[in-house]
């Protein structure tokens, strides 16, 4: 698994990271398709939806890792600010 950028890196803003469901796959060394599955079976936190632009908040991905990548059922997702 590659090392995914810190959490601490920000746009220009201030804003979070988000990371497309390509970005993500790219990051886990899986498929999207494994991503979308993953998200459907509760595997994988769900993305943020702006739209219909799809991505996923680096920040929640990190944590996620950083709990051993429970799922969905066994996680107490953090809320960030």
């Amino acid at each position: 698994m590659r090392k995914l950028p810190n959490e601490d890196n920000r746009h220009h803003n201030g804003a979070p990271l988000l990371v497309s469901v390509e970005k993500l796959a790219e990051l886990l060394e899986v498929s999207a398709r494994t991503i979308r599955r993953g998200v459907e079976n509760r595997k994988i936190p769900p993305p943020v939806r702006v739209g219909s632009l799809v991505t996923w908040r680096l920040a929640i991905i990190n944590a996620w890792i950083a709990g051993g990548c429970p799922s969905m059922d066994d996680w107490d997702m953090p809320e960030l600010q």
